[in-house]
């Protein structure tokens, strides 16, 4: 068994569970993504040579079933997943896809059991965890959480002081990730970075980071983002990037990831955000594929 629930930017959402009185009874797209090829062929050569793979936006397909009486549900449901507002498909309250109306759903004109049907598009048709996983290379990593028993222990652990020199950082998804990174300046730090130890790729940032400032390097959506936060002034800090940066993802499995600075390394806090991504989603509600 599993759920699927549409959250709407306008603010709506549907929960399509049977308790809720909705009867899904067919999804395409959950799991299938579609890679198209470069290719290119020579004289007298059979077959083709593959140069370049890129995996294709798709489109997912929901039917399914009113329960009972009609009106409202249909109401609801037109009125929620809307032509032009975004959305999202969570799957399980465990991973989670952006995801656009491709039609206004189709309902069928009964007063009772009215059948519907809608498509939408996944831009991005990788699966992501709703949680937001924060790793800290060096600052304060958070321990506290609920819900919490008051019983024992009777001490409660709010955070642990990382200082590390590289952190494994886990992408349990099967696919590539993509990752913020989050730089905290105590003191002056000059050009700070993060790397890959595996590859050696870095990512660099050509500039002098003053006390209190948060640097933002974020690589999660769709758009690549850098952002200087100075006392609740925020501004865009593209000019800053290195271009001689390699960037890259966090591959599923382990990332072994380092932060440094020019100077003042030891005044540079750090910590990587990711979701991990998956490939599709399966029923069980534990493994995605």
């Amino acid at each position: 068994m599993y759920n699927i629930k549409y959250n709407s930017d306008n603010g709506k959402s549907v929960n399509f569970s049977p308790m809720l009185g909705w009867a899904i009874s067919n999804i395409t797209g959950l799991t299938e993504n579609y890679v198209e090829f470069t290719k290119t062929g020579g004289a007298f050569q059979k077959g083709q040579s593959i140069r370049g793979r890129s995996v294709q936006d798709k489109a997912i397909t929901i039917e399914g079933q009113i329960l009972g009486e009609s009106a409202l549900f249909r109401e609801h449901l037109v009125n929620t997943i809307v032509p032009e507002v975004s959305g999202e498909l969570v799957f399980n309250n465990k991973i989670f896809i952006k995801v656009e109306p491709e039609n206004t759903p189709y309902v069928t004109n009964h007063p009772t059991a009215a059948s519907f049907q809608f498509q939408l598009r996944a831009p991005y048709p990788y699966w992501r965890d709703v949680r937001e996983t924060i790793t800290v290379i060096s600052g304060l990593q958070p321990n506290f959480s609920f819900p919490i028993n008051y019983g024992e222990p009777t001490t409660h652990r709010f955070g642990t002081t990382v200082n590390a020199s590289h952190i494994n950082v886990i992408n349990r998804g099967n696919v590539d990730a993509r990752f913020k990174i989050v730089f905290r300046a105590n003191g002056n730090v000059v050009n700070p970075q993060v790397y890959n130890i595996n590859t050696g790729d870095a990512i660099k940032i050509r500039k002098t980071m003053a006390a209190g400032e948060v640097l933002i390097i974020d690589m999660s959506g769709s758009t690549f983002k850098v952002t200087s936060e100075t006392e609740s002034v925020s501004e865009n800090a593209f000019r800053y990037f290195d271009i001689n940066s390699a960037l890259f993802p966090l591959y599923p499995g382990d990332n072994l990831i380092r932060h440094d600075a020019q100077s003042g390394r030891n005044n540079l806090l750090c910590e990587i955000w990711h979701r991990s991504t998956y490939a599709g989603a399966t029923g069980d509600g534990k493994t995605y594929i």
